[in-house]
């Protein structure tokens, strides 16, 4: 009884010793597909439920840029320009070009000015929809949206 037991022992440690080699060598077979972006598509669902990389994003986003005149002014000196809350001080200079993505919120600020400024937006890229060119904001001492950008 003693010796059929270890005969069994002895051919199930060398099922578990095949076994274990033959599961490595599919771990190491699975991850070198991995490396695959074709093959990673089939094998891992990452992408789909973590969504991409935001380094990776960020080469499809669109971008556009917008140009805005002062129309009574001498420069936009005086005015503080907003993307998404982030301030961009105005140059000295009558216009300024602001790039940005879609959905960002363009706004100014007119704090402290002694009377309204009118601002007009001359151009915009060809893929920006909204704003449209033309269209005048008037700012006095306060903050203003001039409008949210819409891409094509």
């Amino acid at each position: 009884m003693g010796s059929s037991f270890y005969g069994w022992w002895e051919k199930a440690d060398i099922l578990i010793t095949r076994l274990v080699a033959i599961l490595f060598a599919v771990l190491i077979a699975s991850q070198a597909l991995l490396m695959n972006n074709t093959a990673k598509t089939f094998i891992s669902r990452t992408d789909k439920y973590e969504g991409k990389a935001i380094a990776e994003s960020q080469l499809f986003i669109k971008k556009g840029e917008i140009e805005i005149y002062i129309e009574n002014y001498q420069t936009l000196r005086p005015l503080i320009f907003y993307v998404n809350g982030d301030s961009i001080v105005a140059p000295a200079a009558r216009s300024i070009k602001l790039a940005v993505k879609n959905n960002d919120v363009i706004e100014v600020s007119g704090a402290g000015l002694p009377d309204t400024a009118i601002l007009k937006i001359t151009s915009v890229s060809n893929n920006i929809v909204v704003p449209e060119p033309g269209k005048l904001i008037y700012v006095n001492d306060n903050l203003e949206m001039i409008d949210r950008v819409r891409l094509r």
